[in-house]
């Protein structure tokens, strides 16, 4: 069960920030998730990979919200219709499955992040809403991002539609998918500790549990050298042994020894790898 009524270890986190260039929150079926080399753990094999694969997805996710909506994007994206928290963005001009797991309050907006699968790259995606007290939602704004380059965007959009809330179990129905790796950041950086490895040079590692997944980040979001230089590493999280492909954004705090990994979801379970952990990170010259 995935309820997205929760507290934030530190509210400064909560994505959505446009100030910030983002201004950026067991399966019902077994897909096997390939790669051409398995993580670099003992007694696997730690190369380098190219591509990750992952079988379809077929699960349930339950939330305390529904969003229906209608519109559509200015640029990059096209038209996208939601109902229940289930629908298709138009990205690029080809049609896509998609699916909302978030919502977010921040100031006067409300977002809604949303996964949508392509056959060669996954995209996410914030819709930016104003809602009134009826819960009329009218859309203004969409960002959006690939595992294909570091390109994060945002653009105004139009839409109407309406929210409620409750208990709402969406069936989620999404194709398999054979991507190549996210590429590195522009940024380098490093980051150690409470299961991290992330050397900022190639692909890192987080160890979950008894789980440990390949870290392949794609996008920071923020200023290093500002004096409030707090990180977000929008990342790629991999578990070959357990077939999971998961997303989310570790939020890293200047001079200070904490990271909280938070708006995170997986694919084929649609469960989460959210926490806060205490960490060491720099940034690389």
């Amino acid at each position: 069960m995935r309820w997205f009524t929760r507290l934030v270890s530190i509210v400064a986190l909560v994505a959505g920030c446009k100030e910030s260039a983002l201004s950026t929150p067991a399966a019902e079926n077994v897909s096997d998730v390939t790669m051409d080399a398995g993580l670099d753990a003992p007694g696997v094999d730690d190369s380098t990979p190219t591509r990750i694969a992952l079988g379809p997805t077929s699960s349930s996710l339950e939330t305390d919200f529904a969003l229906t909506i209608a519109g559509r994007g200015s640029n990059v994206v096209g038209a996208f219709s939601f109902t229940n928290n289930v629908g298709t963005v138009e990205i690029d001009g080809a049609t896509l499955p998609a699916f909302i797991y978030e919502r977010q309050p921040f100031e006067s907006k409300v977002l809604y992040q949303f996964w949508a699968v392509a056959p060669d790259r996954l995209w996410i995606l914030w819709l930016y809403v104003d809602i009134d007290d009826d819960g009329n939602v009218t859309m203004t704004d969409v960002f959006h991002e690939s595992t294909a380059a570091n390109d994060l965007a945002d653009e105004p959009a139009t839409g109407q539609g309406s929210e409620t809330h409750g208990s709402y179990t969406a069936s989620i129905a999404l194709p398999a998918f054979d991507i190549p790796i996210p590429p590195n950041t522009p940024i380098r950086f490093k980051v150690d500790g409470d299961g991290y490895a992330l050397s900022g040079t190639e692909p890192g590692t987080f160890v979950h549990g008894k789980n440990t997944f390949r870290v392949y980040p794609f996008q920071v979001i923020g200023n290093p050298r500002a004096k409030d230089g707090d990180l977000q590493l929008h990342a790629l999280y991999v578990d070959e042994q357990r077939s999971q492909v998961c997303f989310g954004i570790l939020y890293l705090l200047v001079n200070r020894r904490f990271g909280s990994l938070q708006y995170s979801i997986c694919l084929p379970g649609l469960d989460d790898i959210d926490g806060d952990h205490t960490v060491d990170w720099s940034i690389l010259k």
